[in-house]
């Protein structure tokens, strides 16, 4: 391979690779900023193929590049070999947003004292379609809304999801039991910061938690979801509540 040509590939590749993070840039912020908001991608785990899929996005085409890329071939055959080569790309890109796409978040459940955390592949179409409101009827694409629970007062709908919940499907995974939360009732459950320190106190693996935790002051909530437990901190102030992967529960 003489230097021309070396050089050539290496610009192609370059080229290729630029666009590429470009892409992976702007599907990551849709899926980092939009579908799982701060630290819910950490608990969740909904990213991780997404990681491994944008690893291969964006150095398989630059590599597939180096090698096909070659100034004497015909403008009609560089289409044809870089056609084959984005349709790879796009569809590995394609088949890893539709896998986190179907575990996003979609509903943040207060139930009783704690948040459970739903995602899009734990809401049957049947479930949804029996919704107490409309607005619960659909699944959210812009991240996860913010609703509370409503305990069945039928003795017949208490059995029955009483058998459901020991089936792993309990009340937070029905949409005709959500309601919009009062004013205040969540933060009737709030917990002190004392009782969080204390739990931090307890495992050393938590500590470097503390760096992480408002200087000011704060309350927060656990917040479970199908690969554990999490908590969210409530800062006091202005500050907007955000979650740490810390099992308040191990």
């Amino acid at each position: 391979m003489n230097f021309y040509l070396a050089k050539a590939k290496i610009k192609a590749a370059a080229v290729h690779a630029i666009a590429s993070l470009i892409l992976a840039g702007i599907c990551g912020g849709l899926v980092f900023y939009v579908w799982f908001p701060g630290q819910l991608s950490n608990m969740l785990r909904g990213t991780e193929m997404y990681w491994l899929v944008l690893l291969v996005e964006v150095i398989l085409g630059p590599c597939m590049s180096l090698v096909i890329y070659n100034p004497s071939k015909s403008l009609a055959g560089l289409f044809r070999d870089y056609g084959v080569i984005v349709c790879v790309q796009f569809a590995a890109l394609g088949y890893g947003l539709y896998v986190v796409a179907q575990s996003r978040p979609v509903y943040v459940v207060f139930v009783k004292d704690a948040f459970e955390v739903v995602t899009s592949l734990e809401l049957d179409k049947k479930d949804l379609d029996e919704a107490s409101s409309p607005e619960f009827e659909k699944v959210s694409w812009i991240g996860p809304k913010e609703v509370c629970s409503e305990s069945p007062q039928d003795s017949k709908e208490k059995s029955d999801l009483l058998f459901s919940a020991l089936e792993g499907r309990d009340i937070q995974v029905f949409p005709k039991y959500y309601r919009f939360c009062s004013e205040g009732e969540v933060n009737k459950a709030f917990l002190s910061s004392e009782r969080l320190y204390s739990i931090i106190a307890q495992n050393v693996s938590y500590d470097h938690f503390k760096k992480q935790l408002p200087v000011g002051g704060f309350y927060w909530l656990p917040v479970k979801h199908r690969f554990g437990a999490g908590i969210r901190i409530y800062p006091l102030g202005n500050m907007e509540s955000y979650y740490l992967p810390l099992d308040p529960y191990s």
